[in-house]
């Protein structure tokens, strides 16, 4: 088996990455300054714009254990036939019979 997650950004995640990292004040001519609480949305607003435009990804979902695929020697009917599974093919449902007889 292996594990997959899916991977890519969305404006939500922009911006909450954005939220967590910028700072509510800002350097203005050697003085610090305090951004009003819509400034400081602005510049969120921002932030998270630059992300959605570069190429920056993060992990959207939790990992997946992916089914493991028959080798390419193995046949996947007969091993549903062994299984006693009928998926509606008919060739694997006659050898599932011959199988179970």
């Amino acid at each position: 088996m292996s594990t997959f997650a899916v991977f890519g950004m969305t404006r939500a995640v922009a911006l909450k990455d954005a939220q967590k990292n910028t700072p509510t004040t800002k350097a203005h001519n050697g003085a610090i300054i305090q951004l009003t609480a819509s400034e400081w949305a602005a510049e969120c607003e921002k932030r998270a714009d630059r992300v959605m435009a570069g190429k920056k990804v993060k992990q959207l979902s939790g990992m997946f254990d992916a089914p493991s695929t028959p080798s390419s020697g193995s046949n996947c009917s007969e091993r549903r036939a062994t299984a006693g599974i009928c998926i509606f093919d008919s060739r694997a449902c006659s050898r599932m019979h011959q199988v179970s007889r």
